[in-house]
């Protein structure tokens, strides 16, 4: 299993910055819950204002317009809430040992990988259980996102675009079709490939 991350790649001064930040975010996250609390009561408190009745979502709406009023905006007020479920939903001794261990629990692919632990989860780990539950919800991997489906249109526009920044690298039309061929014959498992007409790069010739 491949465990290594993106940060991990790369450079070591991009590292130390990100290592900065998790920690900070993590000695943090307690008061951003904190607010995220006041806000979730807040939205779950409101009174529909008037000039939202007739609107699609009044209540929303109306949300938003406090958040405006706090100086926040609507996406970042969420953010906050959500940290304040996360931070109510892992037990204390999780939430420390994620801080000194640069574990982000707002992630959702942690929030999935400790869902999928919680019932096996001792009450009250010692220090080598906690460093073993750390350094598995490290292991998870957030999902990979689906490329959109590929169109014949979209290829012939991705190809151009190749060819383009080809000519410009000063990589010649002989090459390009060589290595054209190569990727079809790997992609389609063909073993050889053969032209009855001029190659591409001879074809306007």
């Amino acid at each position: 299993m491949n465990t290594e991350t993106i940060i991990s790649t790369q450079p070591s001064e991009v590292q130390a910055l990100c290592k900065e930040f998790t920690q900070s975010y993590q000695k943090n996250r307690k008061l951003i819950g904190s607010w995220g609390k006041l806000l979730q009561d807040i939205r779950d408190g409101l009174t529909v204002a008037d000039d939202f009745a007739e609107s699609s979502d009044p209540h929303g709406s109306t949300f938003t317009a406090i958040c405006r009023e706090l100086g926040i905006p609507r996406s970042t007020a969420y953010h906050y809430i959500n940290i304040f479920l996360i931070s109510s939903t892992y037990p204390q001794w999780l939430q420390d040992a994620a801080t000194v261990g640069d574990l982000n629990l707002s992630l959702a692919h942690v929030q999935a990988a400790y869902e999928d632990i919680r019932e096996g989860l001792p009450t009250d780990p010692n220090p080598l259980e906690v460093q073993g539950i750390i350094a598995n919800l490290k292991l998870a991997k957030p999902p990979k996102l689906s490329r959109p489906s590929l169109t014949e249109e979209d290829f012939l526009d991705e190809l151009k675009d190749l060819a383009k920044r080809a000519k410009k690298a000063g990589i010649t039309a002989e090459v390009v079709n060589n290595l054209l061929e190569q990727a079809v014959a790997a992609s389609y498992g063909v073993t050889s490939m053969t032209r009855e007409v001029a190659p591409i790069y001879k074809a306007n010739n």
